[in-house]
């Protein structure tokens, strides 16, 4: 793969520098939901990740009774949907990862809903060129596993289920210098977990073993893994975010087949906060730019009971307040951060079946100013 020029410069780079940055009080919020353009087919478990441009690309996911291969692109100044190319393989619970060149690299998944499915494939998509370059196979085929972005400009690979549905061990690393390189094996095997960017290195929290659910977590500076303190509460399906001051906000989950309200901080031990309003896993969260965190949707009961249900998380008053219930209930959704404020929420499951909606929500603007609106 090519190197790409650094673009230290661009939109995508001031608006991490803000929200990584020290926040003033937070301003007045509009808290609303308005409808967005739907995307041309439905989609659950996929990816959606935001370009350097400030474009979203969306990629994969469950569809009807089959599996995506098809990618789409929207663009928030028209509030449109176009179509770009499609992957090699179809995938869902796979990863999707912005690169620092500004390409996507995409790791495993599952390619069909049953039979061998599980892939080690890996491709990565370029904008410049709205395609995607295959790149060498995982080591290890992997499905709902992480993928987190390093430093280094290496993606740690780690966990998932194979294909004989035991938990994957050895974790790699890929990089378009080095390829695929082993990255030392967990030392709690697990899928369905969290992962999040951590004091140079990375923090995997819970998820499933092959009979039970972890609280146990551990962390990765590429090379190995070592264990760190457990969380409270055993739990899978849940949300890791990285607050503005690196601090990591793990929030709801299920704890053997229920959902759990709770939530806490990992600042290289645990701290329990506030909890959230209901109960929430398969849920989505955002950090916004004034460093408050919405988390919406979700489902409180596994399965069946999907919510519409949406809520702000105050680090500095260590609290969850109620904002407007989204237009529409939904779970295996994802939640981006747009570089205006607003986060683009799309897809999922409801109670009435799958969805290819998208709705906006008005978060504030980069640089304390006013709420964003369409």
């Amino acid at each position: 793969m090519k190197a790409r020029r650094s673009r230290t410069g661009s939109a995508r780079y001031v608006a991490i520098q803000i929200v990584l940055g020290v926040f003033a009080s937070s301003p007045a919020r509009a808290q609303s939901w308005s409808a967005a353009a739907s995307m041309s087919t439905t989609r659950y478990w996929h990816t959606a990740t935001l370009l350097d441009d400030g474009t979203v690309l969306v990629a994969g996911g469950r569809s009807g009774s089959s599996v995506a291969a098809s990618a789409e692109i929207y663009d928030p100044s028209t509030d449109s949907w176009s179509t770009t190319g499609s992957m090699s393989s179809p995938r869902y619970l796979h990863t999707a990862t912005l690169l620092a060149e500004g390409y996507v690299l995409v790791t495993g998944g599952y390619r069909a809903t049953s039979g061998d499915n599980v892939l080690s494939s890996a491709e990565y998509y370029d904008p410049s060129l709205q395609s995607w370059v295959p790149v060498d196979d995982m080591q290890f085929a992997r499905a709902a596993h992480t993928a987190t972005l390093l430093p280094s400009g290496a993606v740690l690979v780690a966990g998932g289920r194979a294909q004989s549905s035991l938990p994957v061990e050895i974790s790699e690393t890929w990089s378009s210098v080095d390829g695929w390189t082993a990255a030392g094996a967990l030392v709690t095997p697990r899928f369905n977990h969290a992962a999040a960017a951590f004091s140079g290195g990375v923090l995997i929290t819970g998820g499933n073993t092959v009979t039970s659910w972890e609280m146990t977590s551990e962390t990765s500076d590429g090379a190995g893994w070592s264990s760190a303190p457990s969380m409270s509460m055993r739990r899978a399906l849940h949300v890791a975010t990285v607050l503005a001051d690196g601090r990591v906000l793990v929030s709801g989950g299920e704890n053997f087949g229920t959902p759990t309200p709770s939530a806490e901080i990992y600042d290289g031990s645990w701290t329990v906060t506030g909890s959230l309003s209901g109960r929430r896993a398969s849920h989505a969260a955002a950090l916004l730019y004034d460093g408050t965190v919405l988390a919406c949707g979700g489902e409180n009961f596994i399965g069946t009971a999907r919510v519409r249900t949406a809520e702000l998380y105050d680090p500095s008053a260590q609290t969850w307040s109620s904002v407007d219930d989204m237009l529409s209930a939904r779970a295996t959704h994802t939640a981006t951060l747009l570089l205006d404020g607003r986060v683009l929420v799309t897809g999922g499951v409801s109670s009435a079946g799958q969805l290819s909606t998208a709705e906006l929500y008005a978060g504030p603007a980069p640089g304390g100013g006013a709420v964003a609106t369409r």
